[in-house]
Parts: C-alpha cells; structure tokens; sequence
C-alpha cells in the first residue's frame, strides 16, 4: 500500500482495514515521487508485528539518522526489554516506558591517562609482540 500524498508504504498483512500481523512500514523524508539518485533515500523504517494498525509486539524501527531500535512496542511506543543504538555509536540496553528509556545515565567516553584523551574504537590497536613498545610510543 502507498500513500503518496503521506510519503509513506506498508508492505505486510492486513485486517479489517488496519495493518494487523508482519508488516514493514516506510516513512519516505524525500519526495517518492522524484526521480533520480535522491529517490527513497532518506526515511524512517518499521519492519515488525502489529495489532489493530499499531506497532505492538517485537519489532525494530531505523531512523533516517543510522539509529535503530530493537525491542517490544506497545500502541505505537517503545515499550518493555529493548535495545537502542544512537547514531554515534553508543548503545543503551534495558526496559522502555511508554518511548522513554528507565534509567538511562549516558556512558562516561574512556580515557587515556591524566590526558583526559577521549577513546574511541576507531583508536584500539589490534595487540601483537610490538604491543608494549607501541604502548608506550603512545604514551610519549
């Protein structure tokens, strides 16, 4: 089913007129009636169970920005065990309350030393027989 004039479709099952079992729902950002390179490029995604035309069940929405969750839904809201990744990378696991997580205390970035040098993975070093003399020339 395509809405055009909404920017959305859904590809999945159908009851009484509402969407109701599997299903993929699409949130177009771009025009999807373009043509071009631009077509279908940026949208937001539902791919997962439904009740009475609302997410309810497990299932995982991908926002235009790379975040992504994974997780129970409940009337259209993240709700119960699920797991969010930011766009930067982090990641929360735990309950969500009516779209809200519980307890969500962002992570402390890693440091290196009285630097106070962020970490990020991109910076690990794959350890081998050098590992200490390429320690320590980072250290320096």
């Amino acid at each position: 089913m395509r809405w055009l004039a909404r920017k959305e479709t859904y590809v999945g099952m159908w009851k009484e007129g509402l969407q109701e079992g599997h299903g993929v729902h699409t949130w177009y950002i771009s025009d999807p009636s373009s043509t071009g390179s631009a077509l279908w490029q940026q949208q937001n995604s539902y791919d997962g169970e439904w009740s009475k035309g609302k997410r309810n069940g497990r299932g995982s929405f991908f926002y235009a920005d790379g975040s992504r969750y994974e997780g129970l839904w409940k009337d259209n809201l993240k709700h119960g065990n699920g797991v969010f990744h930011f766009a930067d990378g982090s990641v929360y696991t735990g309950p969500f309350v009516e779209d809200r997580l519980v307890n969500y205390k962002p992570h402390d970035t890693p440091s290196i030393g009285a630097m106070d040098l962020p970490l990020y993975i991109d910076d690990l070093l794959e350890l081998d027989e050098d590992a200490p003399q390429q320690l320590s020339a980072i250290r320096n």
